[in-house]
């Protein structure tokens, strides 16, 4: 990785950009998200970074024994629901991809 300058947005809705400029925004970061996400990490050097096996199954383990954690005793239907249905329903995929782990959008 290195520095390259430019705008950082903390807020998925961009405060301080134009709403007519708002789409645009939006559309080159689904574009960065998904040129990430097609490049091939044993090209770039990145095969040893981790276990491709299980991957989305594991990120399904360790986020039910977060939410366990994090609310003992407290029903929150719609998540119980999902910490059971999640692993019977997720793919069985070994393909490993570049991700960005951090991205999250309010919008």
């Amino acid at each position: 990785m290195e520095l390259v300058e430019g705008r950082i947005f903390w807020d998925g809705n961009f405060p301080g950009v134009d709403p007519g400029d708002k789409h645009a925004y939006q559309d080159a970061m689904g574009a960065t998200i998904a040129a990430l996400h097609a490049l091939d990490p044993v090209a770039l050097g990145l095969g040893d970074y981790g276990p491709p096996e299980r991957y989305l199954h594991r990120q399904i383990e360790r986020w039910s024994r977060q939410y366990g954690g994090r609310h003992p005793g407290r029903a929150l239907p719609d998540l119980d629901f999902l910490v059971e249905w999640l692993p019977a329903h997720a793919p069985d995929d070994d393909q490993a991809a570049i991700v960005h782990g951090d991205f999250v959008s309010t919008t």
